[in-house]
């Protein structure tokens, strides 16, 4: 990402602007930015990578593709409100994507003050910081190679797999994320679902021998009514950027699910 960045900044100079933005957006799309909380201000500041700052003139002209190509991660901080200050996101305005974890210390107040402090947001993606168990003996996968005791082994995930996942996903959306869940979606529907909400986990398999291989990344979206399952690290699939099955959820059990926030 540095090199890229630093050879592109030794070439601006005389280049219009549309063609600079052109070239900023294709240099950081999936950039992930890390971001840094206070405790003393309740001031978080997005942390940008040394490599556009190159010169007054180059950031200046950087910025705006960093900020609508960048997804801005809010990590795993602790987010204690500073002496009952408010939460304050300088540098928001223009943000389009955010991250952020549903667990740990991210409290759902700091989690809601940077969604507001983004109007122009376009994606916000929710990641659950434990995994989706299943194990063999359900007939949710088999091995592909390797067996049970190894360490390394790729695995096929079942299409009674998929059925048991998509029923352990709407059991967790119907009683765990009160009231995280809540202010994110009143939010979303004040402004008249503008962004689209993803919410991220992975599958895991679990082995009587309690080892455990990645299978697949589910990704829900607000925007489809369904999830996408990724192939992943251990999965046997080798095609890792498409999904390898897209599980539509009943719109009447989404829609009745947040109806109690939204009315």
């Amino acid at each position: 990402m540095a090199t890229s960045t630093s050879d592109t900044a030794s070439h601006l100079p005389g280049l219009p602007s549309e063609v600079l933005q052109m070239i900023f957006k294709e240099v950081f799309k999936g950039l992930h930015l890390d971001c840094k909380y206070s405790p003393v201000s309740s001031i978080t500041r997005i942390t940008y990578p040394s490599s556009i700052i190159v010169s007054k003139q180059y950031l200046a002209e950087a910025m705006a593709a960093v900020l609508q190509e960048a997804t801005i991660d809010l990590g795993r901080q602790k987010f204690n409100q500073a002496r009952g200050l408010p939460y304050s996101f300088p540098g928001f305005q223009n943000v389009q994507h955010i991250k952020a974890p549903l667990w740990h210390h991210t409290l759902p107040g700091a989690a809601l003050a940077a969604v507001k402090a983004a109007p122009r947001l376009l994606t916000l993606t929710l990641t659950l910081e434990y995994p989706f168990w299943l194990w063999h003996s359900s007939g949710s996968w088999k091995f592909a190679s390797g067996s049970f005791g190894s360490n390394a082994a790729q695995l096929v995930l079942e299409t009674k797999g998929v059925e048991v996942f998509k029923s352990k996903f709407q059991s967790f959306l119907s009683h765990k994320l009160q009231p995280f869940w809540r202010d994110i979606i009143r939010e979303w529907s004040q402004r008249h679902e503008a962004f689209q909400i993803c919410m991220a986990a992975d599958l895991t398999a679990q082995t009587t021998d309690l080892k455990s291989f990645h299978l697949s990344t589910a990704i829900f979206s607000t925007r489809t009514g369904a999830l996408a399952l990724m192939p992943g690290k251990d999965n046997v699939n080798p095609v890792k950027d498409k999904p390898e099955f897209v599980v539509p959820l009943d719109p009447s059990f989404f829609r009745g699910l947040i109806g109690g926030y939204v009315n």
